[in-house]
């Protein structure tokens, strides 16, 4: 892919030109605040080598302009280039407050870049990740860099917008990328613990969506390529291996039972049981009796505490 070409207007070239010196290092020539966003334009002139290290305090967003000859990338570790990382010129980087990582230029004639830094107020349900391709945000961030060079600015709501725009972007690349990879390892430990947390309760599709900002559809099919099952059957053979500690380690009733373990009655709870293990509860207590084995739920264990509950039987 081409780098794209920052559009500038006459007079915001020339004021540019003005500015612009011959340096070593990334410098400010710009910064400008909206609200919970704050935006940061940054060149460099000539330079053979330069290892910056980044550890910004907010998420930011870190969206290469221009650059002309040599190579610059955002690594996660200084002597390592990025594994499997998009290699355009027109890379972007999403880096959570707090995360380090290192900005490497090698024999860079001219560098711009745009960093956009959201408040921890802002939501953006995106991890980290380094060296990414997408024209729709990279257009908006260099709208965004033009607003803030511009010896004219418009009025704040357009550099409000273009940051809505932006983060609406990334969501979507998100939502992309998990419905092709499935969740995260941190997004499935999210919905695991807060099914071990609610197992009495009704837990909706929804609900389990929402903790990692996700469609319901989306969600679905996402937690479906990492589990294996969906969502719906997932959940239900998390209970009914729950169902039997309960009914082998203690003297609870199947009344008990269903209703701490969040089914809608006994009659649900003997019904789901049935199927999936070939016996009705109280068949199945009384046959093994309080010291016997606990048989599974299809391929693999599962404990209320234990968070291999992602390997649920298929």
């Amino acid at each position: 892919m081409l780098a794209p070409q920052i559009a500038v207007d006459a007079e915001s070239a020339c004021a540019l030109t003005a500015r612009r010196s011959v340096h070593r290092e990334l410098v400010d020539i710009g910064s400008r605040k909206w609200g919970a966003m704050a935006v940061q334009v940054q060149e460099l002139d000539g330079c053979e080598r330069l290892l910056s290290p980044l550890k910004p305090a907010t998420s930011t967003l870190l969206v290469m302009l221009e650059a002309v000859g040599g190579n610059a990338d955002v690594r996660p570790h200084p002597d390592r280039a990025p594994p499997s990382a998009y290699r355009g010129k027109d890379h972007i980087s999403f880096i959570p407050a707090g995360m380090e990582v290192w900005e490497s230029v090698r024999n860079v004639r001219y560098l711009r870049q745009v960093a956009i830094s959201f408040s921890n107020q802002c939501s953006i349900g995106f991890d980290c990740r380094l060296m990414f391709a997408d024209k729709r945000v990279w257009r908006l961030a260099s709208l965004l860099a033009n607003e803030v060079l511009s010896e004219k600015p418009l009025d704040a709501t357009y550099g409000e917008s273009l940051g809505a725009a932006i983060s609406t972007g990334l969501t979507a690349v998100t939502d992309h990328d998990r419905l092709r990879s499935g969740l995260t390892p941190r997004q499935l430990k999210r919905v695991t613990e807060f099914v071990q947390e609610n197992a009495s309760a009704r837990i909706h599709l929804s609900d389990m969506a929402a903790l990692v900002n996700l469609s319901e559809s989306h969600f679905s099919r996402a937690f479906k390529t990492s589990t294996g099952v969906p969502p719906h059957r997932w959940l239900l053979n998390f209970r009914v291996a729950e169902s039997q500690r309960l009914l082998l380690d203690t003297s609870m009733s199947l009344a008990e039972i269903a209703l701490a373990l969040g089914f809608s009655d006994q009659g649900h709870f003997t019904r789901a049981f049935s199927v999936a293990t070939g016996k009705p509860p109280a068949a199945w207590r009384k046959s093994l009796g309080r010291l016997g084995d606990l048989p599974r739920v299809g391929a693999s264990a599962i404990s209320f505490s234990d968070f291999r509950l992602m390997s649920l039987a298929r």
